[in-house]
């Protein structure tokens, strides 16, 4: 409780045990009452003089025992008001007392959840900073204030705390709800930071906490208790530093459906051809969705309408295929809208900026050039039937494939696809490769690259391994052994043949739907009779594609940096096998393709956040335009030898482009943020580590209140222990005063 703002504000932390110490005056004043009560009065010669003397020393007597009366009742209302602890807020009377400066720091959640707006009333965000802004208007101007937002990757709107409540109150003004997702857990640890600096500058600390208690607040879905483990943690930081209060702006009937994914099925796109796209929307309410509505946009004109989802349950997500064609190679913007914008309509549209390629280069490395096999060529002439088939003349595939001899290989550049080079390079029956040309190999495998490694009748095991295996390059997803097979020794009347493992992994999908659909596949009719035996490391880094029947592995892959390998056992050609003439030999080289080569966008989708890096020529530098009327500058620095377009962070979801001129990069709303159902106080407290009695619910103003007790608070704001002194005096007093008054005159 508390009374009398401004000038003297105070309040009992026990205010009923305040009233219990007013109710004990009332003894002194019973006692004095019963002692004043008539007598049978005897007439005695004797008494005479005394009530003689009596009437001499009656004024005396009588402040004597007013006196006494007094001091016992201010005894017994002090010693109840030290036992209520009695503190003073932080007014002129409290700082009087020793109150000093109180700091409050302000966590804002400005995440666009916050955006969330029922028709006719403000969003939770408007909520929030009318609620900043009338505090501002109305603190004690000793307030020393530092605003925090609490969305993924912003930096402190007010990053120390200051008493020019005027300048926090502009910044507070111009700021616009984020399109990140929540970051509770490093907003609280950013201000445990603020607040460190604070414990030698001011005793009396304060943290506000605005949000919308979203589920997205605990850590986006699927994070698990580790998020909220980290959060917990955050909240213990601060509360051993000052007082922490929630202020809750959310509602319990919540109810958004957001679009969370949009990408191509193919980590590249060929102009021309078909593009199939995943589009993923994700229920972020506590009933189940039927039939959501999507279209499909390619540069702002629609390419599928009325596209629906299925069920989709409370918190989960759907996901669906679309196919589009992008008609021209360059730069395109592919967009998957919900048509009826929900009450949150800042995840009804997703977008993606595409560069389609004209056609995908490979580079097929010749180890053999002069070797032939019957009547089509040696195993590098397989590999380029198989990528790029001819038909009337012309080239039938989006695979552009370039055939080079292993002596052409040092001289040749190697960049991925996504900076304008190769989506993969095979090597089919090499020698043992120079340190330099390995170097190379390593550089675009780890820069993003695909390098596919075929053996044959030149290749040395022991080369292969002190090269590109783990005495070398570290690059080959298993170690090779010595040849082997039933046919080693060139009897092609003993063969293995593949196992597909039941089609598990993911290269394996097409062949899967056609076993399911009773279709022969084709993997298992292969004849194999020579190959090198392969061990794969055993902390599980490699994957196993195909094994042969014998159970050593045939096709392995394992990552590397930012690229893939693959190592087969056997050869690309009649060799050693009958596999590379087979339908299914052309079907599973492209399928690994797609499988292998890297997913980078080159910059042109991002999050939040987020700054633009592009090399130099992608686009010009400058002003460029964004949503919401927004001016980015874009200027070109050097990173590494290179020239790169940069940028500051971009907050806003939507395209990015140099003015008049086709956008550039896109930026999305965070996926996680897009579920926000509501958490109950209840569930939030013990999440935070807190009490639900730290929740307050949709108030009118923001009550900034001082801690009297615990972190953050002022001792000396709080009177108690300095009331229990007082009362032991007055006691004092008053047993000094009876024995001084009892004795007669």
């Amino acid at each position: 409780m508390n009374w009398m703002p401004g000038i003297l504000a105070v309040g009992f932390m026990a205010p009923w045990l305040m009233a219990a110490g007013a109710a004990a005056t009332s003894i002194p004043i019973v006692i004095h009452l019963l002692n004043k009560r008539r007598f049978r009065v005897i007439v005695w010669a004797a008494m005479d003089f005394l009530l003689a003397a009596q009437r001499r020393n009656a004024r005396r007597l009588r402040f004597q025992r007013w006196l006494l009366l007094l001091l016992r009742i201010a005894a017994l209302l002090v010693l109840g008001a030290a036992v209520a602890q009695l503190f003073l807020e932080n007014s002129a009377l409290g700082r009087l007392a020793g109150g000093g400066e109180r700091a409050v720091i302000i966590v804002w959640d400005d995440s666009y959840s916050m955006a969330y707006q029922n028709p006719g009333k403000p969003s939770h965000f408007e909520r929030s900073k009318k609620l900043i802004l009338d505090y501002l208007a109305n603190a004690p101007s000793s307030d020393a204030v530092a605003v925090v937002r609490a969305s993924k990757g912003a930096e402190p709107l007010v990053p120390k705390t200051t008493t020019a409540l005027a300048n926090v109150k502009l910044a507070v003004q111009d700021v616009q709800v984020s399109d990140a997702g929540t970051d509770l857990a490093g907003a609280l640890t950013k201000v445990a930071t603020i607040l460190k600096d604070e414990e030698k500058k001011s005793e009396v600390r304060t943290v506000v906490l605005l949000t919308d208690l979203s589920r997205s607040s605990l850590g986006g879905l699927g994070s698990g208790d580790a998020a909220r483990e980290q959060l917990k943690e955050a909240v213990g930081k601060v509360r051993d530093l000052a007082s922490l209060r929630v202020v809750d702006l959310g509602e319990a009937d919540q109810v958004n459906m957001g679009l969370v994914g949009l990408r191509t099925a193919r980590p590249v796109v060929v102009a021309g051809n078909p593009t199939e796209l995943e589009v993923v929307a994700r229920n972020g309410t506590n009933l189940p969705q039927v039939d959501v509505t999507v279209n499909v946009l390619v540069d702002g004109v629609i390419a599928e309408s009325n596209r629906r989802f299925g069920k989709i349950e409370p918190g989960g997500t759907g996901s669906m295929r679309v196919g589009v064609t992008l008609p021209t190679a360059g730069r395109h913007v592919i967009e998957a809208r919900i048509p009826t914008p929900d009450l949150l309509a800042t995840d009804d549209v997703r977008r993606i900026v595409v560069d389609a390629k004209r056609e995908l280069p490979l580079l097929l490395v010749d180890g053999s050039p002069g070797d032939g096999q019957q009547d089509f060529g040696g195993s590098t002439r397989y590999l380029q039937n198989a990528y790029s088939p001819m038909i009337g003349g012309k080239s039938a595939s989006i695979w552009a494939s370039k055939v080079i001899t292993e002596l052409e290989l040092p001289t040749t550049p190697l960049a991925p696809v996504q900076a304008g080079g190769y989506a993969a390079v095979v090597l089919s029956d090499t020698g043992r490769l120079a340190d330099a040309t390995v170097a190379n190999l390593k550089k675009y495998v780890e820069s993003g690259g695909f390098l596919i490694v075929f053996p044959g009748n030149r290749t040395s095991a022991e080369a292969l391994n002190a090269t590109l295996g783990d005495n070398g390059a570290k690059l080959l997803p298993a170690t090779v052994g010595l040849k082997q097979g039933p046919g080693a020794g060139g009897d092609t009347t003993k063969w293995l043949q593949f196992d597909p493992m039941k089609y598990a992994h993911p290269v394996l999908e097409l062949f899967r739907n056609a076993a399911e659909g009773g279709q022969q596949t084709g993997l298992t009719t292969p004849q194999t009779w020579t190959y090198f035996k392969l061990a794969t490391p055993a902390d599980g880094s490699s994957e196993t594609i195909l094994k042969f029947t014998d159970g050593n592995p045939a096709v392995v892959l394992r990552q590397a940096g930012k690229g893939k390998v693959v190592l087969f056992a056997t050869t690309a050609d009649w060799a050693w096998t009958t596999w590379a003439p087979k339908p299914s030999f052309v079907e599973f080289m492209w399928e690994l393709l797609y499988y292998g080569m890297s997913r980078e966008d080159g910059g042109l989708t991002l999050l939040p956040g987020a700054r633009i890096h592009l090399p130099a020529d992608a686009a010009p530098a400058g002003a460029w335009s964004g949503p919401r009327n927004m001016r980015v500058q874009v200027s070109v620095e050097t990173d590494r030898g290179a020239g790169m377009l940069t940028s500051g962070p971009l907050t806003a979801a939507g395209v990015y482009g140099p003015s008049g001129a086709p956008p550039v990069v896109a930026v999305n709303p965070d996926s996680d943020e897009a579920d926000i159902r509501y958490v109950k106080p209840a569930e939030m407290a013990a999440a935070m580590g807190m009490s639900t009695g730290d929740f307050v619910s949709q108030p009118a103003s923001l009550e900034v209140r001082t801690p009297t007790s615990g972190a953050g608070a002022n001792p000396a704001g709080n009177l108690g222990r300095h009331l229990l002194l007082v009362a032991l005096l007055i006691f004092c007093v008053e047993a000094l005063c009876a024995r001084l008054f009892s004795v007669y005159r």
